[in-house]
């Protein structure tokens, strides 16, 4: 056990295993960042060894499993560039690098605990490239990676709505831009494909190339004069093909039993309750999963009495 104060105390020896006949070992009972000594002993018929020199280790964390999530890069200046990006899990810092190309080479540029950073000094109508990873003890994950130009604004914000075989994207207008670019990925940080060029509007539709049951991650980019901006803010959608319904719901001594079919199976859903649909105001009731065959049913207790006010349920899928 390590003192904190540069020493360690011995709590205990335990054997791991006395059953190794090569001459390697692996210990994956520790915890991360515990100091543990090893000793070991060689047996034969004729007895036991006496203990070999002691070696002493520290297990390290997982490296952060994902890359900083939606990345975004923005001139403040004509000079200067600022990346804002979601903190990763596990992560105790995030390596920032810069190019001139998207092929590279990329310049290191700093390592720092927060996630943003300003970027100073640059050329005016120059399009950079930046890559921000995170990292850890144990190493550093994979990067996320966006591209600005010096003068270009990126659309300040995205939604991502889903609705039946499709989702709808909206973002707001960016000042200087004559089109748009939208880009889809499978996950954070991920969107590689490039799904509308050219576009002129600030709304779209898609309905191609999509999966039942997958969610989908979004960013749009601005192009005007001075050339492309970094990517908007990140808006994922959840996409399904015939949604699943509320088929049942049944009413006994003050409580509500809700049933439905149609879900993809084993996936999370939320139940929303809403009482008043003018305001068209949900809050989430419960959150559950579909069965195997997609299947849900839901009890909720003590809602069903004479004096509460009449309520409407939807589902909310991821």
């Amino acid at each position: 056990m390590n003192t904190g104060g540069g020493s360690s105390n011995t709590l205990s020896t335990i054997i791991l295993n006395n059953a190794v006949t090569n001459t390697s070992f692996t210990d994956a009972s520790p915890t991360d960042g515990s100091i543990y000594s090893y000793f070991i002993t060689a047996a034969s018929p004729g007895g036991t060894s006496g203990n070999s020199a002691s070696i002493v280790a520290v297990p390290l964390p997982a490296p952060p499993a994902s890359a900083p999530g939606s990345l975004t890069a923005n001139f403040v200046q004509t000079t200067n560039i600022t990346l804002n990006w979601n903190p990763v899990a596990g992560a105790v810092g995030y390596v920032i690098s810069r190019a001139t190309s998207s092929s590279g080479p990329y310049t290191f540029l700093q390592s720092i605990t927060e996630t943003t950073y300003t970027d100073y000094g640059l050329t005016p109508s120059t399009i950079y490239y930046y890559h921000v990873a995170a990292m850890n003890s144990a190493g550093v994950s994979a990067s996320v990676t966006d591209s600005v130009n010096s003068q270009q604004a990126y659309p300040a914000s995205l939604t991502a709505t889903p609705t039946n075989a499709a989702i709808v994207l909206s973002w707001s207008a960016a000042s200087g831009a004559t089109s748009y670019t939208v880009k889809r990925g499978t996950s954070a940080g991920g969107e590689t494909t490039t799904i509308a060029t050219s576009y002129s509007g600030t709304t779209y539709t898609n309905t191609a190339s999509l999966t039942n049951g997958t969610t989908y991650y979004y960013v749009v980019t601005a192009t005007g004069a001075t050339g492309a901006s970094g990517n908007s803010p990140e808006a994922r959608a959840y996409y399904y093909v015939n949604p699943p319904a509320i088929t049942s719901v049944q009413s006994a001594a003050g409580n509500l039993t809700i049933s439905g079919s149609g879900g993809i199976n084993n996936l999370q859903y939320v139940l929303l309750g809403c009482t008043n649909l003018a305001a068209a105001t949900w809050v989430p009731i419960a959150t559950n999963q579909f069965d195997s065959s997609g299947n849900f049913t839901l009890t909720l207790t003590n809602v069903a009495a004479a004096n509460l006010p009449q309520t409407f349920y939807e589902l909310l899928l991821p």
